[in-house]
């Protein structure tokens, strides 16, 4: 009967270890996995979760996107971005909108924020202008500005 429950308990640990869910930014405490730079503000940050569950964590979007840039794509389970809107919530990448805004600076002065839902970019593009770039755009230009 032992043996079995170390075996459900080290599958347990396992799948919780291999998690492809995001968590909590600790603003002020956590350190960019980029730049190094102490990550502060909640309207930014993102998350890199690999295939084995090791979470690398951002303080802007600029950075996850160099980052990504130079890992095997087969290596990166899931990446996650704060949704400027709605500060601390993080959403997928996959499931993102973006924009690019020269009044809106970002952490790293890429002026790139990102959204959940398409009319909140409307919204704020409405009101600091700018333009939309989906993530294969602002992967090619965070890589050729700061390449």
């Amino acid at each position: 009967m032992k043996p079995i429950i170390i075996i459900l308990i080290s599958a347990a640990s396992f799948l919780i270890a291999c998690s492809a869910e995001p968590e909590p930014i600790n603003y002020g405490k956590d350190n960019c996995e980029y730049c190094k730079m102490l990550i502060t503000d909640s309207k930014y940050g993102a998350e890199l979760i690999t295939q084995k569950g090791k979470i690398y964590k951002f303080d802007s979007i600029e950075c996850l996107a160099a980052y990504s840039d130079l890992r095997n794509p087969k290596e990166i389970n899931s990446m996650w971005v704060v949704n400027f809107y709605q500060p601390n919530d993080l959403i997928n990448v996959n499931d993102s909108h973006f924009l690019q805004s020269e009044n809106l600076r970002s952490p790293m002065g890429l002026y790139l924020s990102a959204y959940k839902e398409e009319s909140n970019l409307f919204e704020i593009k409405k009101q600091y202008g700018g333009k939309e770039i989906n993530w294969n755009e602002l992967v090619k230009y965070v890589t050729s500005e700061w390449n």
